[in-house]
C-alpha cells in the first residue's frame, strides 16, 4: 500500500469509525439491497421456464407475486440505503470540518502564514464537500456494488461455471479499464483542485483590499492579477475537462464487452444445451446489471477522485504542526501580585525568520508589576516580533522570557490565556450583537460584567447611545462602526477578562485625532493597575507610560523610565519628540 493511500485509509478510518451504528445499519441494508438484486432475477429465471414449460399457473401468479414483493422491498432498502448513507456522510464530513477549523485555530503565526485565508476556506469548504461525495460514492456505488457483483459470480457458478468464469473476466476486464483510466486523470484533478485554492485566494484578496484598489486607481493592476489568475485556472481546468471523456470512452468499452459476453456466453451454451432459456436470461440480466453499477462507477468516479485527492489535501494540513510549545505550569498563586500586574524578564532574546539575518539581537530589559512600557521603533526593527514572541505567537529560539520570574515556556496555553490580552491594529467585527463581540459568546461574561468594563472605561454612554445598546446588531463587513469604535470593542472585551498583562500593536494607527484621543484615555483607564506593552508610531500617545524601549535594528538603542528620559538632552527619546 502506497503512504498516499495509507493516508486516505486512516483518515477514513478515523471519521467512520465514530459512527459505529450507523455503519452496522448501513451494513444490513447493503446486505439485503445486494440479497434482494441477487434474487429477483432468480425469480424471473424460475417464471420464464414455468411457463415455457406450462406450469400449473398458480405457480406463475405465486411467482409473479414474489417479483412483485421483490422489487417493493428492493426500492424500499435502497431508500433507506441513501438515507443513512447521506446521515453518515454528514456526520463524518461535519466532525472533520469541526476538526479542522479547531486544527487551523490551534496553528501559530508561522503556521498560519504557509496558507491563504482562500486556501484555507478551500480546504474547509470545497475539499470536505468532495468528502462527502466521496463517502456516499463509496458506500453505495463502490462496496454495495462490489458485493452484489460477487453475489452473481456466486450464483452463476451453481448455474454454469463457464458463465461464471466468463462473467468474471469480464469484470476484471472492466474494473482494469476503469483504473487505468483513474489513474491516468488524478493528477490533473489535484492540480485543478490546487489551482482552484488559489483563485480563490486571488478573489478573496482582491475583495479584501478593494477601497486601496478603487481609490489609488490601481484597477488596471488588479486585472492584470486577476487575468492571470484565471489564465492559469483555465489551463489546469482544460486539463482536467479531459477526465470525462475519458472515462465516457471507457465506460462505452465496457458496455460492449458486457454486451458481447451476455449475448455470446449465452447462445453458445443454449446451444450444447447445457442451459435453458431462463438461464440465458438470468446470464444476460445479471450481466445488464453489473453493467449498470459500472456506469454508475464511471459517473461517480469523478467524485471519488475528488475526494481522494480532498483527503490529501486535508491530510496535509493535520500534518503541520505548531511550532509554539506549551508548559504545564500556572503562575505563582500569589493573587495580590497577579492582579497588580505581573512583572516582565527579557533575557538575551534573539530571533530570526527561516535563517535570515537576525531580527531581534540580544534584547534584555525587565519590566516590572503594574508598570507600562512604550516600545518605539522604525518599520523592521523588530518590535512586533518582539510582543509575538512575549505572546507566545512564535516559538523563542535563544533567550529567554519571564513572567513573575517564572519561564514563559514553562506555562501551560490556558494560564497565558487567562492572564494576557493581545490587541492588534486590526480588529475583526463578527456578525452578532454588541454583547456577542464583547463575549465572544462566552457564556460566563454576564451583562454586569460588561457594565463594569464600561463604567471603568467610562463608555456606558456610548454603548446606550446605540440603538439597542448590547443588543444592537453588528455587520461583520464593518458597515455598522467605525475602525475606532471596533477597537473600543476589543478594549471593553479586553476590560470583561480581568487579565494581568496588555499588549497593544498600535491599536490606534490608521485612525483620526479625535477617535486616537478617546481610544488613548480609553487604554489609560485600561491599563491602570497592570502592567502594559505598547507599540506606537505617534509618541503622544505614549504619554502615560512609565519606561520607553527604542530598537533599531533589533537591538535596544535606548531603555529607560520616560520621566527620567525626558530630563536627558541626549536621550533618542527626547530627540524624536523634539522631532514631532
Amino acid at each position: 500500500m502506497s503512504d498516499k493511500s495509507k493516508i486516505q485509509y486512516k483518515l477514513f478510518i478515523r471519521y467512520l469509525g465514530s459512527f459505529k451504528k450507523l455503519l452496522c445499519i448501513l451494513i444490513m441494508c447493503t446486505l439485503s439491497s445486494v440479497t434482494l438484486q441477487t434474487f429477483t432475477p432468480k425469480v424471473l429465471q424460475r417464471f420464464i421456464n414455468a411457463t415455457i414449460e406450462g406450469q400449473a399457473s398458480q405457480l406463475i401468479i405465486w411467482l409473479i407475486a414474489t417479483f412483485f414483493i421483490c422489487s417493493l422491498l428492493q426500492q424500499v432498502f435502497l431508500v433507506l440505503l441513501e438515507f443513512f448513507c447521506t446521515k453518515l456522510a454528514w456526520g463524518a464530513t461535519n466532525k472533520l470540518r469541526s476538526d479542522l477549523l479547531s486544527h487551523f485555530l490551534d496553528f501559530d503565526l508561522l503556521s498560519h502564514q504557509r496558507y491563504s485565508s482562500g486556501e484555507m476556506i478551500e480546504r474547509l469548504d470545497s475539499d470536505i464537500n468532495n468528502l462527502f461525495a466521496f463517502f456516499t460514492t463509496l458506500v453505495i456505488d463502490f462496496i454495495g456494488n462490489g458485493l452484489f457483483i460477487f453475489a452473481i459470480l456466486a450464483v452463476l457458478i451453481r448455474e454454469s461455471w463457464i458463465s461464471s468464469g466468463v462473467v468474471a473476466l469480464y469484470v476484471v476486464i472492466a474494473l482494469v479499464i476503469l483504473l487505468v483510466a483513474q489513474r491516468l486523470t488524478r493528477n490533473w484533478q489535484m492540480d485543478k483542485a490546487k489551482a482552484q485554492a488559489e483563485f480563490s485566494n486571488t478573489i478573496s484578496e482582491q475583495v479584501n483590499n478593494l477601497q486601496v484598489i478603487r481609490y489609488s486607481g490601481a484597477q488596471s493592476f488588479s486585472f492584470q492579477i486577476f487575468s492571470e489568475a484565471v489564465s492559469k485556472l483555465y489551463k489546469k481546468t482544460v486539463r482536467g475537462v479531459m477526465v470525462y471523456p475519458i472515462l465516457w470512452s471507457s465506460s462505452t468499452i465496457i458496455f460492449a464487452l458486457g454486451l458481447v459476453c451476455a449475448m455470446g456466453i449465452g447462445l453458445i451454451l443454449w446451444n450444447w444445451g447445457a442451459i435453458s432459456i431462463g438461464t440465458v436470461f438470468l446470464i444476460y440480466y445479471y450481466i445488464d446489471q453489473m453493467v449498470s453499477p459500472l456506469l454508475r462507477v464511471r459517473d461517480r468516479l469523478h467524485s471519488l477522485q475528488l475526494g481522494q485527492v480532498s483527503m490529501l489535501r486535508i491530510q496535509e494540513i493535520f500534518i503541520i504542526k505548531r511550532s509554539v510549545s506549551y508548559g504545564n505550569d500556572e503562575l505563582y498563586d500569589n493573587q495580590s501580585s497577579i492582579a497588580n500586574g505581573l512583572s516582565l524578564q527579557v533575557e538575551h532574546l534573539s530571533y530570526s525568520y527561516q535563517k535570515s539575518e537576525p531580527v531581534l539581537r540580544g534584547i534584555s530589559f525587565t519590566l516590572g508589576a503594574n508598570c507600562s512600557l512604550g516600545i518605539i521603533g522604525r518599520t523592521g526593527s523588530g518590535k512586533t516580533t518582539l510582543v509575538n514572541l512575549i505572546c507566545r505567537l512564535l516559538e523563542i529560539q535563544e533567550g529567554n522570557i519571564r513572567l513573575n520570574n517564572q519561564p514563559l515556556l514553562k506555562l501551560s496555553e490556558q494560564t497565558l490565556q487567562n492572564h494576557l490580552v493581545y490587541l492588534g491594529q486590526n480588529c475583526r467585527i463578527f456578525h452578532g450583537t454588541i454583547r456577542d463581540n464583547i463575549t465572544l459568546y462566552d457564556g460566563t461574561v454576564s451583562d454586569a460584567d460588561i457594565y463594569a468594563a464600561l463604567d471603568a472605561l467610562e463608555l456606558r454612554g456610548w454603548i446606550n447611545g446605540m440603538p439597542n445598546g448590547l443588543d444592537t446588531v453588528l455587520e461583520s463587513a464593518g458597515e455598522s462602526i467605525s475602525a475606532g469604535e471596533a477597537q473600543l470593542l476589543a478594549i471593553i472585551r479586553a476590560m470583561t477578562k480581568n487579565v494581568s498583562l496588555f499588549v497593544l500593536d498600535e491599536a490606534t494607527a490608521q485612525l483620526d485625532p479625535i477617535m486616537q484621543n478617546s481610544l488613548s484615555m480609553a487604554i489609560r483607564k485600561m491599563i491602570l493597575g497592570r502592567t502594559a506593552i505598547i507599540i506606537a508610531h505617534n509618541l503622544t500617545t505614549l504619554e502615560f507610560v512609565d519606561n520607553i524601549l527604542i530598537l533599531e535594528e533589533g537591538k535596544i538603542a535606548e531603555f529607560g523610565e520616560r520621566e527620567k528620559l525626558l530630563s536627558s538632552e541626549a536621550s533618542e527619546f527626547t530627540r524624536l519628540l523634539a522631532m514631532g
